[in-house]
């Protein structure tokens, strides 16, 4: 069932006689399954095992040393983060560590935000390899948002220009170990909330999609090398429903612990989301956005968008509406 999952070599972007095809092949993804299979990116998969090795250390420390970083002004965008799950059989329940980083000079949405990356001492190479391997998934994202935006009809350069600086998320989660041993949802079927969502080979394991014509879940098995990339709620709302952002989960198949690194790509949070052609939500901003479909709240973006009398700035009616 893998071979349902597109996959493009991201090199043919900069053939010229390659480039074409690429980006149609981008935009039938993204408007279809709305997952896509990456090869030859450029991000070196040594890397991502080491990041996620580093992962380890920090995220099994204990308990009250990880709430040392917590930092609740960034809304959750960094440092440390403790998701509740359930519904393993009914009662059974657990909670994922997760270690979340920003672009280290990113300019999210004013000169300089109150918050910022927060590194546990223990670990220098964790905020090392932390900060090369955001960069090394953003320059893979930066092309396929370039032949997103071709394929939608806007200049290559539409969507980066407005992602860079933004509020893109590395996401370092730890899934514990389980006492059962049969096969188990791990974690509930969903949608993400971002424009795009990138997985490695090795964070891909037990990723499952929905494939609504079929009426059935599909194995997402990507090779070591390759990544995935599927399309997000926000890119759903931006394009007025062109591309899908795809229902998906993750399936456990062994009782051992594992670790993922997802990567979340999002805009700067003043970009309005009607800058794919979404008219009637162009009173919308992306902050916005994830406030209704996240309850994201960064006390900073509230005073300034009030202070700044934005026509972006969130209100109960625009809320309702």
């Amino acid at each position: 069932m893998l071979d349902s999952i597109a996959k493009v070599n991201v090199e043919d972007f900069f053939d010229p006689s390659k480039k074409g095809a690429f980006v149609r092949a981008v935009g039938a993804a993204f408007s279809t399954s709305g997952y896509l299979r990456l090869e030859n990116h450029g991000v070196d998969f040594s890397l991502i095992q080491a990041y996620q090795e580093q992962a380890k250390s920090i995220l099994k420390a204990p308990l009250e040393e990880k709430l040392r970083f917590q930092v609740p002004a960034s809304g959750g965008l960094v440092g440390y983060f403790r998701a509740p799950r359930a519904d393993y059989d009914g009662t059974l329940k657990e909670d994922l560590d997760m270690w979340h980083v920003m672009q280290d000079d990113a300019l999210p949405f004013f000169p300089r935000p109150s918050f910022r990356n927060v590194w546990p001492e223990r670990s220098q190479m964790f905020q090392q390899l932390g900060n090369i391997l955001f960069q090394e998934f953003y320059r893979t994202t930066e092309v396929i948002l370039r032949a997103s935006a071709e394929y939608l009809g806007y200049s290559s350069n539409h969507l980066a220009s407005r992602v860079e600086g933004g509020l893109t998320v590395l996401r370092a989660i730890r899934y514990p170990a389980t006492p059962l041993q049969d096969e188990q949802v791990r974690f509930d079927a969903h949608k993400d909330a971002s424009l795009l969502t990138i997985l490695s080979g090795g964070s891909a394991a037990g990723l499952e999609l929905y494939q609504e014509e079929e009426k059935q879940w599909v194995t997402v098995a990507p090779q070591e090398n390759e990544l995935v990339i599927g399309v997000g709620d926000l890119f759903e709302a931006m394009t007025q429903g062109q591309f899908k952002s795809a229902l998906h989960r993750v399936v456990s198949r062994s009782r051992e612990e594992r670790y993922s690194c997802p990567y979340f790509i999002t805009p700067r949070a003043d970009v309005p989301l009607s800058i794919l052609g979404a008219k009637d939500r162009e009173n919308e901003s992306v902050y916005h956005f994830l406030k209704q479909r996240l309850g994201l709240l960064i006390p900073e973006y509230e005073e300034q968008l009030v202070v700044r009398n934005s026509p972006i700035a969130y209100s109960q009616t625009s809320h309702r509406n």
